[in-house]
């Protein structure tokens, strides 16, 4: 799940192109891109160039992932947060594979601190927004929202993956991308005798 914008406000690469769009994904509920907390971190996806990361680093890639994933506990029917440890192992390999990358580094710790049962693996989405047709559906999406409201928007979605390895985009929510930023053809003119 997560948000998008038509308009990517947060270019941190050359090749990154702006009008290109952006999103914040994350996995389980959404709450965490729409809200952001502290204590985590969300995908950023710039989708002009969704394999080109913010990060600069292997441990920064892994420092920056998400750790938390909020959940429905349908058995005491409340919304709960468990750790990625804990529930990635719970999914069927073709939905967990494309969203994980499995850390080396974090394997070999494990094993020189003889932890049992780790879970070396790091929500990464690499395979699904770098081969697959996600980041390419999205970037359409939020094309035909902007030209359907003729002003960039931001959108919140949610993304189920299908038995068949395909996925669902279900749109949840859609308006106006509120930014300061001057709206295409406006110039700002420069107040004059200013101290």
């Amino acid at each position: 799940a997560g948000v998008g914008f038509s308009f990517n406000p947060y270019v941190w690469d050359r090749e990154i192109d702006p009008d290109e769009g952006f999103l914040r994904i994350v996995f389980g509920l959404g709450t965490r891109a729409v809200n952001r907390t502290e204590d985590d971190y969300t995908r950023l996806v710039s989708l002009s160039a969704p394999c080109r990361r913010p990060e600069p680093t292997r441990e920064d890639i892994r420092r920056y992932s998400q750790h938390w994933i909020d959940v429905i506990d349908l058995d005491r029917n409340e919304l709960t947060t468990r750790g990625v440890e804990e529930a990635l192992p719970l999914l069927p390999p073709r939905t967990r594979d494309p969203l994980t990358k499995y850390d080396e580094d974090a394997a070999r710790y494990a094993r020189e601190r003889g932890v049992p049962h780790s879970f070396p693996y790091a929500l990464d989405f690499d395979d699904f927004l770098c081969r697959g047709r996600f980041a390419p559906a999205m970037q359409a999406l939020l094309r035909a929202l902007h030209r359907a409201y003729r002003y960039p928007v931001d959108i919140e979605f949610t993304t189920n993956l299908t038995e068949d390895g395909d996925f669902k985009i279900n749109l949840l929510q859609c308006r106006p991308f509120q930014a300061k930023v001057a709206a295409p053809g406006f110039v700002v003119k420069r107040p004059e005798n200013l101290p």
